[in-house]
């Protein structure tokens, strides 16, 4: 299997080439790999995003790595080599990336008061209002 079939010049080329036939009938999304189970998912309309396809108890499954061009080529290598690593330690990377983002939500709404709450209510409120007392209420 070749590793780093991918460089930017191609994966320019097809985009254009996805956007140029995305108003023909024979419009199709694409999937460009670049081996060791990492892929570009180019979209009818021109936009593209990595996915990391691997096989866990012989169901296949796929991960989200950003989308191209915010998340570069070398970037999602190297998230896609992240995860490859984590299943050799036997953890699944499509529940610890889950499990990441729930630990990122719990904190940012941990951060959050509910003083800050409460004054963002009244400040979205106020113009509702017909009186100046409710407010101050």
């Amino acid at each position: 299997m070749a590793i780093h079939k991918l460089n930017d010049l191609k994966i320019k080329a097809k985009i254009r080439e996805i956007e140029s036939l995305s108003y023909s009938a024979s419009a199709k999304n694409a999937m460009l790999g670049d081996g060791q189970g990492l892929y570009l998912s180019i979209a009818k309309n021109g936009t593209a995003s990595w996915l990391l396809r691997y096989m866990t108890n012989g169901k296949a499954k796929t991960i989200g790595l950003g989308q191209y061009p915010g998340a570069s080529l070398q970037k999602a290598r190297e998230k896609a080599a992240m995860y490859r690593d984590s299943r050799t330690v036997g953890v699944d990377p499509a529940h610890a990336k889950r499990e990441e983002i729930k630990a990122q939500k719990l904190k940012e709404s941990k951060e959050r008061t509910f003083e800050a709450c409460a004054i963002d209510f009244i400040a979205f409120k106020r113009p509702s209002w017909k009186n100046a007392k409710h407010s101050q209420q």
